[in-house]
């Protein structure tokens, strides 16, 4: 792998680029080849194996067997700042046999491209845009290639004292394409579209004595679709058209007396399928109660959720008590518990209703 990076501080501007290449072998215990074998497998190669066996083992079962475009990832990118923007521009490509074992690989066969950008007028105001768009079979070894585009816009204005405001609005769009090298009878071709909306307030009442509350109010509103073809027509048939809508409040507390937290949260859904007409709907809500004691060493708390299903499909509910305790015995060690219990209730069905009770231990270790 080679990096290189540009760093131009009175511009505020950074570029730099990222190669990588990979070979793996899935199997070493026949041993490294000798030279003259790997000169019958590929020419690509030139290098002698026994020479390089302390590190890594050349043999048939390396894979790809040879360096090449496939097995190569490049990535190149820009960040700047400038008149109160934070842009960033990505592009990379990434070979079909291209392996990372050590870290996160990006998806394999593909290309993406990413522009963000982030502007800002100090703490009141935040503007964030960006768009993306994948595309696989860089290598073109399958019948088809898919092409995914995402834009996405978030605001929030936040003034001092003063409620502040929010909305999002997010665009998804699917499609693929024959590969016209390869002749296939299986291929589909399809269009998909997702778009979200949402918008929201909100307030932090530092005014109320002793008990400093956050709310939250927000609204949001969608539809996806998708259509499908044959092979010689464009996507014709419509096979998927649905539209949800739902609202999300929130309140979460802090009592200065005592070492207490508080949260409630409650959210509704609705779920629209105009091709078979029916829609379905559900509630939820949720409160929880975190007491601290030691210093924060030990957290009990107590937890109730409660979410109800109604409209177009069976009219049950499944709610879930828990009582639980985080502690921090020691540096970087977390212990947690609880004891659960689980009640599911359904009036169409009565066979379907159960209980449950479950407890549970998770202990953490950082090091």
């Amino acid at each position: 792998a080679v990096d290189a990076k540009l760093n131009v501080p009175d511009q505020h501007v950074l570029m730099g680029a990222e190669v990588a290449a990979s070979l793996l072998n899935k199997n070493t215990l026949p041993g490294a080849m000798s030279e003259e074998d790997l000169q019958e497998y590929s020419e690509d190669i030139d290098v002698n194996p026994q020479d390089v066996s302390d590190w890594f083992i050349i043999n048939q079962n390396i894979e790809p067997f040879g360096l090449d475009k496939s097995n190569i990832a490049w990535k190149v990118y820009l960040r700047a700042y400038m008149m109160n923007n934070m842009i960033t521009v990505d592009y990379q490509e990434v070979g079909s046999s291209f392996t990372a074992l050590g870290t996160h690989a990006p998806l394999s066969d593909s290309r993406i491209v990413t522009v963000t950008d982030q502007f800002n007028l100090g703490r009141a105001f935040l503007l964030t845009g960006s768009y993306s768009q994948t595309v696989d079979n860089l290598m073109e070894h399958s019948t088809e290639t898919n092409t995914y585009s995402n834009l996405q816009a978030q605001a929030i204005l936040r003034l001092s004292k003063m409620p502040y405001l929010k909305a999002s609005l997010l665009l998804n769009n699917s499609e693929n394409e024959a590969n016209t090298e390869i002749d296939s009878l299986d291929f589909t071709p399809y269009t998909g579209d997702n778009q979200q909306l949402s918008f929201g307030i909100g307030y932090n009442f530092i005014q109320i004595p002793y008990v400093p509350t956050q709310l939250d109010l927000s609204y949001r509103m969608g539809e996806d679709s998708r259509e499908i073809g044959s092979p010689d027509v464009r996507a014709t048939t419509l096979v998927s058209d649905n539209g949800n809508s739902g609202i999300n409040f929130s309140m979460s507390n802090r009592f200065l007396p005592i070492p207490l937290k508080t949260y409630l949260a409650y959210s509704t859904s609705s779920n629209e399928n105009k091709l078979l007409d029916t829609e379905t709907k559900n509630s939820r809500i949720y409160m929880k109660a975190e007491y601290s004691l030691f210093s924060d060493i030990l957290k009990p708390y107590l937890s109730f959720s409660n979410t109800s299903l109604s409209g177009d499909q069976d009219e049950s509910s499944y709610s879930v008590t828990s009582l639980g305790l985080t502690a921090y015995p020691m540096r970087n060690l977390s212990v947690n518990t609880d004891l659960a219990l689980k009640k599911v209730s359904n009036k169409d069905n009565s066979a379907a209703e159960y209980d449950t009770t479950t407890w549970r231990l998770l202990v953490s270790q950082r090091f």
